[in-house]
C-alpha cells in the first residue's frame, strides 16, 4: 500500500495528506456555499443539465465527492 492508497476519487488516488489539503482549500462558510450552490442546480432539468455539462448525472457526482473528502479529512 502507498500512501496514494487512501481514497480513490474519479479514479486517481489520493493520500490523506492530500484529502486534508483539499478539504481546507476553503472555510466551512464558503463549502455551505458550494453547496449551496450545486442544491440551486438540482431545480434544473436533467435535459439542461447534461446539455451544459455533458453528464446529466453532474450534480450528483459532483456532491458525492464533495462527502468522500469530507468523510476523508482529517
Amino acid at each position: 500500500m502507498n500512501d496514494k492508497d487512501f481514497m480513490t476519487v474519479n479514479g486517481k488516488g489520493y493520500s490523506h495528506n492530500d484529502i486534508n489539503l483539499v478539504r481546507e482549500f476553503f472555510t466551512d462558510d464558503q463549502w455551505d456555499v458550494i453547496d449551496s450552490a450545486l442544491s440551486e442546480y438540482q431545480d434544473h432539468d436533467p435535459e439542461y443539465l447534461k446539455e451544459i455539462f455533458g453528464s446529466e448525472d453532474i450534480l450528483t457526482e459532483t456532491t458525492d465527492v464533495i462527502g468522500q473528502v469530507f468523510r476523508g479529512a482529517f
